[in-house]
């Protein structure tokens, strides 16, 4: 745990990541402000944020060249921090969000998939962040999350 700008972070989180969709005309967004610094866990952020990114590469983006990724962070008024991710890629069925974050979901099992990634990201979120998180989708239009969590402090 320690103190560390976010929007920072996420940049050089989303630098490292960059050899992943480098050939590719996916993009990422970034939206948060520039002075927000807290006080967690960066590398389970950082852990986070990458297997959202790699889901949205190799799942959401299979029908798609131009993918987007969009990630919003925000302090909220009562001291949490808001994480909010969306693509624009395929999304799921309505049928599959409630087993979302269930272990060995994949609809890649033939391609290698384990069906850990959201199972995993929901494990940090709850477990070691202490918040939450949800998905919605839009079948054809894409897929987001909405996490929350409490830092053990926040700086504006």
């Amino acid at each position: 745990m320690r103190s560390f700008n976010v929007s920072e972070y996420l940049n050089e989180v989303i630098t490292s990541l960059h050899p992943k969709f480098k050939n590719t005309s996916h993009k990422v967004h970034v939206q948060c402000d520039p002075s927000l610094t807290i006080n967690s866990y960066p590398g389970v952020l950082a852990q986070i944020l990458t297997n959202l990114i790699f889901n949205s590469l190799i799942h959401g983006f299979t029908e798609r060249e131009n993918g987007e990724m969009r990630i919003s962070v925000a302090a909220s008024f009562d001291g949490s921090v808001i994480l909010d991710y969306f693509d624009n890629g395929k999304g799921v069925s309505l049928a599959e969000v409630p087993h979302l974050f269930e272990p060995h979901r994949t609809s890649m099992r033939n391609a290698g998939g384990s069906g850990l990634g959201t199972y995993i990201i929901y494990t940090l979120v709850t477990q070691k962040l202490g918040g939450t998180i949800s998905a919605e989708t839009k079948p054809g239009i894409g897929l987001s999350y909405h996490i929350r969590f409490m830092p053990v402090s926040i700086c504006l």
